[in-house]
């Protein structure tokens, strides 16, 4: 994925390089199931509704309203036609923006897209306004307006990049601060990573032997979002009775939240047990954003001048920090702030660490997965899809179809993570029939799928 307005495009993240985002004003999302409960937690891993943009609370006449957000969301081009799909390896970003990546030298250019309703605007402070501040404007207050666009250039200096005692990439920020305090409690932040040279893959615009992932924690406050007022309209039914001084009121309608996610229901955590993973640690707010950062079961490491083993990290308002982890106790983990208030009102996530030694067959050979949890798109003559199994015999050993786009599902009936699958042809009379590429689909109730990415630089992972 290249964007169009580069005239010889490179991979995201390096020189020349380009994200195009755009902030959307989800308002279309009447058909996104509330499936949440502020007292459910779900087993990992899991998946949430495709689009992270709804804090829940209990409303006056007894609902579970929805709360209106705005994001930044990547594309693949210059066009804004196409949505670049996350993926599992970005699952965990929720509510924040996609991830941009640059090493020391490389050229950052973003062109940022306006399809929200009112005007906001892109800004870090590792941008240059140069060209702006000749012409006597002050940067920070420049906004795009709706349905316009704006790009963004900046060369990636070393005073930004990690010192040779830190960690190869370390963390900053982008957000909009046309009002700063109300575009991020309206929900635009993201992530940025600047890198040493030669750090990240040419092939993958990442660092491929790390696993990453980038953690905001805040206290979102829906009274100083810019749809407070239009939330409250739908949300609170006659007679409704709005007291933005009243604290209860307050309390009510502030989500103590990573990533936009409470009580421990942030997905894609995953990781396998020895991995390197470098947790991103990110805070913005009031002095009430200062929180206290614990990995229940681990230490992870800290590198500034020395390096430090440490199981609690104090994070403060405006501060992204690097650290990481080689998670050596296999089990589902909590991240949670220490701080008494956030975490009773539901700062708290859950992390799987999984062993990669792990390799039981989940049932296909032995029958322990019934004849009944395979299900395909059809079948040919009797070639049904019980008979896709391993190291069958007999004239009719496998499961063959003549459709066009032909599918097979398996029901594994409770949520299991899959390390590896083996495909295995067959003869019939003189012909050899097999399997040539296939793609991985996945759901945890049968009806939204996802596809599977993985480590792939394209839309979805072909197994092949």
């Amino acid at each position: 994925m290249y964007p169009n307005c580069i005239p010889q495009p490179t991979p995201l993240g390096f020189s020349s390089s380009m994200n195009c985002i755009t902030i959307h004003s989800f308002a279309q999302i009447r058909n996104l199931e509330v499936i949440f409960n502020p007292s459910l937690s779900l087993p990992l891993p899991m998946t949430l509704p495709i689009f992270p943009l709804l804090f829940f609370t209990r409303s006056q006449n007894g609902g579970v309203p929805q709360f209106k957000k705005v994001v930044f969301e990547e594309f693949t081009d210059g066009s804004f036609t196409q949505a670049v799909y996350r993926g599992q390896l970005n699952e965990h970003l929720g509510l924040l923006g996609p991830y941009i990546r640059a090493e020391v030298e490389d050229n950052i250019m973003v062109t940022f897209k306006n399809q929200a309703s009112r005007p906001y605007s892109f800004y870090s402070s590792l941008i240059s306004y140069n060209g702006d501040q000749r012409q006597g404007t002050e940067p920070r207050k420049k906004f795009v307006k709706p349905n316009e666009t704006q790009s963004y250039f900046w060369k990636v200096q070393h005073h930004m990049a990690p010192t040779k005692d830190e960690f190869d990439c370390k963390a900053w920020a982008y957000f909009s601060d046309v009002d700063l305090e109300k575009d991020v409690h309206s929900g635009l932040i993201g992530p940025i990573l600047i890198c040493r040279a030669d750090t990240l893959s040419a092939a993958h615009g990442r660092q491929v032997t790390v696993q990453e992932f980038a953690l905001f924690f805040t206290i979102f406050d829906e009274t100083k979002s810019w749809y407070f007022a239009e939330n409250m309209a739908r949300n609170c039914g006659a007679p409704c009775h709005v007291q933005p001084d009243d604290p209860t009121f307050q309390e009510k309608y502030r989500f103590h939240a990573i990533n936009g996610y409470v009580m421990d229901t942030l997905p894609g955590l995953v990781m396998a047990q020895h991995q390197r993973i470098r947790w991103y640690l990110l805070s913005m707010g009031s002095n009430e954003n200062i929180h206290s950062i614990h990995f229940s079961g681990h230490v992870f490491t800290v590198r500034k001048t020395e390096e430090y083993k440490m199981a609690v990290y104090n994070l403060y308002p405006g501060v992204f920090e690097t650290v990481e982890m080689l998670p050596s106790k296999v089990g589902t983990w909590r991240i949670e702030c220490l701080i008494g208030e956030h975490l009773q009102a539901g700062m708290s996530t859950l992390f799987l660490v999984y062993s990669k030694e792990c390799q039981i067959p989940l049932g296909m050979a032995s029958g322990r997965i019934r004849d009944f949890q395979i299900t395909a798109s059809g079948q040919y003559g009797q070639w049904a899809p019980k008979l896709a199994r391993l190291h069958y015999s007999g004239s009719i050993n496998a499961w063959s179809t003549k459709d066009p786009s032909p599918w097979i599902k398996v029901d594994l009936l409770v949520p299991m993570i899959i390390h590896s699958i083996l495909t295995q042809g067959a003869r019939q009379k003189f012909s050899s029939l097999y399997i040539s590429q296939f793609i991985i689909m996945y759901s945890l109730d049968g009806q939204r799928w996802q596809g599977y990415r993985g480590n792939s630089t394209g839309t979805l992972m072909v197994c092949k």
